[in-house]
């Protein structure tokens, strides 16, 4: 389970840097024809991770919203009388 994040921004990575690279090297006019497939392939996924990251934050779907809280009292140690210590 610990290699499951390294792996999947690793994956990530792979297509991320494929994609692109089929975006530039798509047939076109020139040299700045594919630079601009390039650069509006970019801003289209940088707009979708930023809606899905907004998305995400309204939800509040995340590993902080499963542990209780400083004052959910549920890991609070009592004293009992007479103990020991």
């Amino acid at each position: 389970m610990s290699g499951l994040l390294p792996t999947a921004q690793q994956l990530g990575g792979s297509i991320g840097v494929t994609a692109t690279g089929l975006a530039y090297f798509a047939p076109a006019d020139g040299a700045n024809a594919a630079f601009a497939h390039a650069m509006a392939y970019e801003a289209a996924v940088f707009v979708l991770t930023a809606l899905i990251a907004l998305r995400l934050r309204r939800t509040g779907s995340g590993p902080e919203q499963s542990r209780p809280g400083p004052t959910s009292g549920a890991h609070r140690p009592t004293a009992r009388r007479g103990a020991r210590h």
